[in-house]
């Protein structure tokens, strides 16, 4: 069943500059997509559109069917969440407290937080500030407050830039959990590729504003397309445990002349 559905779409930071343009493209319900593309293609401005903090100057974006700027504001998060960062405000609340926040939209109806707090290793950070709290840390809580949400999409601006592998590891591990049992539709962005190639269903790659690529790791992830696009030497290599691609950067003083 298609989830979300974006037709010909256009949009920036105001209604007369396009960073994105014919943006098209369908998420099915379940579905673990990444976006993928280098510094200043458009990812995070296409987060943004579809969490409706951005302007759609022309085209469509569908959800459930209905367009997105039909929907009421708290009609809209109780089906969309958004990770993203925080206002120096929110950093004087305690951990706890900003989780409890995203069952706004749902009037604060009851929710298991004692199994999210273990899931994402909070216990020990709950009664902080988040401003008390290290890069990696406050990465977790923001993520946790998006699936305390309970939304049916949620939408993840490079989720683990910030942590350690192990919990780069962890946080996605959760993420693919949440989207396999508990059917959540997922839409992330991406700088680490060969994390968003093991974690993602699909990926569509964007290079300057538009659409380069959309499929599979194994059909976005060519050399000739990741160099065209990345600038940059890579080989390619099959993960020997998952079959799928492998990215491997060549730093220049090994290529050859």
């Amino acid at each position: 069943m298609v989830l979300l559905k974006v037709e010909d779409l256009y949009s920036g930071y105001d209604k007369k500059v396009n960073i994105l343009k014919n943006i098209s493209f369908e998420v099915e319900t379940a579905e673990f997509i990444g976006i993928i593309g280098p510094n200043a293609a458009g990812k995070s401005t296409l987060l943004k559109t579809i969490a409706r903090l951005l302007p759609i100057n022309k085209g469509h974006i569908l959800f459930d069917g209905k367009d997105i700027r039909k929907y009421k504001y708290k009609e809209y998060a109780r089906n969309i969440a958004f990770s993203t960062n925080l206002t120096s405000y929110s950093l004087n609340m305690k951990v706890k407290d900003f989780l409890f926040l995203a069952r706004y939209p749902w009037d604060f109806t009851p929710y298991d937080f004692d199994k999210l707090y273990e899931e994402f290793e909070l216990k020990n950070i709950l009664n902080k500030m988040l401003k008390e709290l290290s890069s990696g840390e406050l990465q977790r809580v923001i993520i946790s407050q998006t699936i305390a949400q309970t939304p049916k999409l949620a939408l993840f601006d490079e989720p683990v830039s910030h942590l350690d592998i192990g919990h780069q590891i962890s946080i996605l591990d959760n993420l693919k959990k949440f989207n396999q049992y508990y059917k959540l539709t997922i839409i992330s962005s991406f700088h680490e590729l060969n994390l968003a190639c093991e974690y993602c269903d699909r990926l569509i790659l964007i290079s300057c504003g538009e659409i380069k690529k959309i499929g599979t790791p194994q059909e976005v992830l060519d050399y000739k397309i990741i160099e065209e696009v990345y600038n940059t030497t890579v080989v390619v290599k099959t993960n020997p445990i998952s079959n799928k691609p492998y990215i491997i950067p060549v730093p220049t003083m090994w290529k050859k002349e």
